[in-house]
């Protein structure tokens, strides 16, 4: 059994493949004697899996102790070894909660909006279960750049690779990048204005706009700004509702969408607009197999309801959202970084250490799904759906053997959008909508800073697609 590491002080390393096609890993050479000391990233171990050999590096610091024998055959998910943690192990920290009820004012006399009725002091019901009920989402848009990339077009700038390779490597079979035009605002343009079309509403609607980008056009004006600007074309009047750019990585769609649940919550009668754009093709080096092979471009916009305002109808598709559960541990960038000054330098492409963000990711996301369950008092395996951060298939991969839950319940788009970065979480819930699932759906994601973020969210597909 997996044991805790705040319950314990242990980490416990598991045995990890190349790639998703591995069963299963031996260590050729421990580089770490019995009871060494260790940093987070130090090698641990030259490694062979079914395809190829690898390095392990260890993803905390601690001592190392219980080391299998060196060329003992494991499989994939079994322990290699424990980490003792330098620290006392702690209890668990408690989580602030919101109060047990959620007040708000109304003009006397005036009905309480469907969904809230249950929330007036009588009422056993908590602000939490309230919440899922007060904020809803319409059905996310989604565009993605002009330029479909195949593999077979990547592999030609990389001798001695095929488009096999990355197939196996990634789990994508292609991608789109922008063309010529084209660029995260025209994008994230094009998206919103697909959303205010199906949600029936103009700009002059919104009370809010969050855009979350790691790839904007400028630092000021802010590509919120930049957005509301270009909806605002041939308008009268100009809108002048708050807005801003959210820095957060692949898990910004999270983020973003946690600032839109509290004021949603303050205000119910606010709409949000939640923006996700990213062109990652126009910051990656396109000669670095590694990050030139996984990204794509897309944005995305959802507009997030309050309780009074008239949010969608389950007709067009809706999601009730629970507030997402969010987290971050800094790094200075020698893992994952992107966009990195240095002086007389101009910013430096997106720089991964593939093994090292595979291993924080594949433990990360779990955890705080996990913790994301916890809060709602629903247990992970009861959910119908779990859709993590389309990062590339092997991570994908990892995180279900982590959990344990069939493969069927994960859900997987990747090979024909690649990592569109924040926005691979609407896309997927939208082609989810658009297919008819329904159900309770487990979010995650994973990103530089690090990021990390869960939130539960109850599908609601078009009528005229439900089952």
């Amino acid at each position: 059994a997996r044991e805790d590491l705040a319950d314990t002080g242990f980490h416990v390393l598991e045995a990890v493949g190349s790639s998703p096609a591995d069963q299963s890993v031996s260590v050729t050479e421990w580089k770490v004697a019995e009871g060494a000391r260790v940093e987070a990233g130090d090698l641990l171990a030259e490694c062979e899996a079914d395809k190829a050999s690898f390095d392990l590096r260890s993803p905390v610091a601690g001592v190392l102790t219980g080391r299998v024998a060196e060329g003992e055959r494991l499989r994939v998910g079994a322990p290699l070894a424990r980490i003792q943690l330098e620290s006392a192990p702690r209890p668990s920290r408690r989580i602030p909660r919101e109060p047990r009820f959620h007040l708000v004012r109304r003009p006397t006399g005036t009905a309480l909006p469907d969904g809230m009725a249950s929330m007036h002091t009588g009422s056993r019901t908590t602000s939490r279960e309230a919440a899922s009920e007060a904020v809803t989402l319409s059905m996310p848009t989604f565009v993605q750049g002009s330029l479909r990339v195949t593999n077979g077009e990547l592999a030609a700038r990389f001798p001695g690779r095929t488009a096999g390779d990355i197939e196996q490597r990634t789990g994508i079979v292609e991608r789109f990048h922008c063309g010529p035009g084209e660029d995260a605002l025209t994008l994230a343009a094009s998206a919103a204005r697909k959303a205010l079309d199906a949600a029936g509403l103009t700009l002059a609607d919104l009370d809010g706009l969050y855009v979350s980008t790691s790839t904007p056009l400028s630092v000021s004006p802010s590509l919120a700004c930049r957005l509301q600007q270009v909806l605002g074309e041939g308008t009268t009047a100009p809108a002048e509702f708050p807005a801003v750019d959210l820095f957060a990585a692949c898990s910004g769609y999270l983020y973003a969408l946690q600032a839109a649940f509290d004021a949603c919550l303050a205000r119910p009668g606010s709409r949000i607009l939640v923006v996700t754009t990213e062109a990652m093709s126009r910051f990656v080096d396109p000669l670095d197999f590694d990050t030139a092979i996984v990204f794509g471009d897309a944005a995305t916009a959802t507009v997030v309801h309050g309780a009074d305002s008239a949010g969608p109808s389950a007709a067009a598709g809706r999601i009730r959202l629970r507030r997402p559960v969010l987290g971050a541990r800094g790094e200075d960038g020698s893992i994952l970084s992107l966009g990195r000054m240095a002086p007389g330098t101009a910013c430096t492409p997106v720089a991964m250490d593939g093994l090292k963000v595979f291993q924080l990711a594949v433990r990360q996301m779990p955890a705080v799904l996990e913790r994301a369950c916890a809060e709602a008092a629903i247990p992970m395996e009861s959910l119908d759906w779990i859709v993590p951060h389309q990062a590339n298939g092997r991570i994908l991969q990892a995180v279900q053997r982590q959990t344990g839950i069939a493969p069927g319940r994960f859900f997987n788009n990747v090979a024909h959008h690649g990592n569109t970065s924040s926005s691979t979480l609407p896309i997927a819930l939208a082609e989810m909508l658009a297919a008819g699932h329904g159900g309770t759906a487990g979010l995650c994601a994973f990103g530089g800073g690090f990021t990390f973020g869960a939130a539960l969210a109850d599908l609601e597909p078009p009528a005229s697609r439900a089952k």
